[in-house]
């Protein structure tokens, strides 16, 4: 079986919110109720963008909203 060394490309690729700067920035994220949808927004608010939301229902966007905080 292969095993992905210590740091992977993604690691190199991808940078934390603390790092990112994403100030007047917009991102839109559809299925962003739960999942990786929801983990990219709350990465995306971190790093100080607007976030716009879609899912499938009111409720698991509320819920959504709730978790992400104002």
């Amino acid at each position: 079986m292969n095993q992905l060394p210590d740091h992977t490309i993604i690691d190199r690729v991808f940078s934390t919110s603390e790092e990112l700067n994403l100030k007047d920035k917009v991102a839109v994220i559809t299925g962003g109720s739960t999942g990786i949808g929801l983990a990219s927004a709350r990465e995306f608010v971190n790093a100080g963008a607007t976030v716009v939301l879609f899912a499938r229902n009111k409720k698991d966007l509320d819920s959504a909203v709730n978790k992400l905080g104002p």
